[in-house]
């Protein structure tokens, strides 16, 4: 969908506020999944499924744009572990995988590797084979990347 962004908000987010009314005022159309009410409420799979599905019948084209924040991202990624490489470009903010610690400030995030069940399931398989899909990195031509000012 040409001047339209997938987007996923972190946690609780909307599209309309945030980052989301950031790319509004882009001069994008924003449409995706807010992560609350009644989606925050599905099984972590009815989510990745909506999400597969909103990318492959709507955005599959290599014009199209996600962008995805946090939960947004790790929502994202999953979605990504059973579907062919996105064609299109996608801007990940502070996405929530992995192991990361700061020691200066004592948090700790990390992925529990001997725990892999539900939701999880997935990851083992690529954790095990080493086999998720690496991402086609293109800086374009202008400065922040896959999209900028409209104007």
């Amino acid at each position: 969908m040409k001047d339209t962004v997938y987007y996923l908000p972190g946690m609780g987010g909307r599209l309309e506020t945030g980052l989301g009314e950031g790319i509004i005022q882009r001069g994008y159309n924003v449409v995706g999944q807010a992560t609350l009410g009644a989606f925050k409420k599905l099984r972590f799979q009815e989510k990745i499924d909506i999400i597969t599905t909103d990318l492959m019948e709507s955005f599959w084209s290599d014009s199209s744009i996600v962008v995805a924040n946090s939960f947004g991202a790790y929502l994202f990624l999953h979605s990504q572990i059973n579907m062919p490489p996105f064609p299109g470009k996608v801007i990940l903010f502070s996405p929530v995988i992995g192991t990361a610690t700061n020691s200066e400030i004592a948090v700790r995030f990390y992925l529990n590797q001997t725990r892999f069940t539900g939701e999880h399931k997935a990851w083992k398989v690529w954790y095990d084979q080493r086999q998720f899909r690496k991402p086609v990195f293109d800086r374009g031509s202008r400065p922040c990347g896959a999209f900028g000012s409209r104007e």
